[in-house]
Parts: C-alpha cells; structure tokens; sequence
C-alpha cells in the first residue's frame, strides 16, 4: 500500500499491468478487512476503467457495508 501510494500515476495512461496490480492488491487489503485500503484501489481502477473485472462491483459492496 505504502509503495503505490508512493507512485505517480496517471490515471490518463494507466496501463492493463497497472491496472491489474491495483486490482489484486484491493482484493487482499479487503480480505485482510483493510476496507478503506481497498476501496482507494477499486477507486483509483474504476476512474479509469469501470469495467475493469469486478472492481466496480467490489467498490459498490464495500461503500454499502460502510454505510451500513
């Protein structure tokens, strides 16, 4: 978390690789009950692709939890 936090990306140019990671990693932060965590990596994926696997979906659950 600390590393990609630390990365300059630019949500423009983000590529499928990228993507992925960030992907993966909010999968494990949200298994590790990290929710904020992980919901900063489904954010950063769906602003440039809202398709991207379940991401959205993901995003979606874990913003209802919250609220819940």
């Amino acid at each position: 978390m600390e590393i990609i936090e630390t990365l300059d990306i630019d949500p423009e140019i983000i590529s499928e690789d990228i993507k992925d990671i960030l992907y993966r990693t909010g999968v494990a932060l949200e298994a590790q009950k990290k929710i904020d965590e992980a919901l900063k990596m489904y954010d950063m994926v769906c602003n440039v692709d809202i398709n991207y696997k379940d991401a959205f979906d993901r995003s979606d659950k874990l913003y209802s939890r919250k609220k819940g």
